[in-house]
Parts: structure tokens; sequence; C-alpha cells
């Protein structure tokens, strides 16, 4: 597989200023500065952000939980693993089921205040 994000970040940004300011094509400038030209090709369409916006590595998907319940979760699938309870992705995914275990209650992941009471 490919490595992803290997180039330069600093030759990146210098490589985006040359084009946008038109000292050079891309393909010299990826030559120039050493970086993937379609990388390159990507970052200079972005024209509404800098070229140190652009450059930012955004690998992976985006965090849904805040750190604290994702390490919340985590401690109780660790636990459960060490009472001999298998949980199932569904299990995991789903608050309601974690909330209800009768080996050991997980604490509550709903951080907004219910407003049905």
């Amino acid at each position: 597989m490919a490595q992803r994000k290997k180039w330069d970040p600093e030759r990146m940004k210098a490589a985006i200023e040359a084009i946008r300011n038109k000292e050079m094509g891309n393909y010299k400038a990826s030559r120039v500065f050493n970086v993937p030209q379609t990388a390159l090709e990507c970052h200079v369409k972005d024209r509404q952000k800098s070229s140190s916006e652009t450059v930012k590595p955004k690998l992976g998907r985006k965090q849904v939980l805040p750190c604290e319940a994702e390490n919340d979760l985590a401690e109780h699938c660790l636990l459960m693993e060490r009472k001999f309870f298998g949980l199932k992705m569904a299990e995991i995914t789903s608050a309601e089921a974690l909330q209800s275990s009768h080996i050991s209650p997980m604490p509550s992941l709903n951080l907004k205040p219910d407003h049905f009471c």
C-alpha cells in the first residue's frame, strides 16, 4: 500500500505559493520542491484556504465522541472482556445497551441534558 502524506509540509507550502504566484506550473513545482504532483494540484485547487491551512494533515475519520467518553467506553469494553463477556459491535455502538449492562453500569455517554422530564 502506498504511503500517505510522506512529503515535507514546508516544501508543499512553498510549491503552492510558487504556483499561486505564477512563478511555475504544477509539473515543474512538483519536481523542484519534490512533492507529489496530484497532491499539489489538489491543494492548489482549494483557493479559499491559505497554503499553511491546506497542508495540515487530516487523515482518518472525524472524532465523534469526546475524549472522556471515548476513554470511558474503552475502559468499559476492557472490563467486559476481563469478565468474559464478549461485546458485539452493535452492543458497543448502542449506548442504551452499555448503560443497561448488568455487570457494570456505563457512565452516561449522552452529554446533552434531557428535556423530556
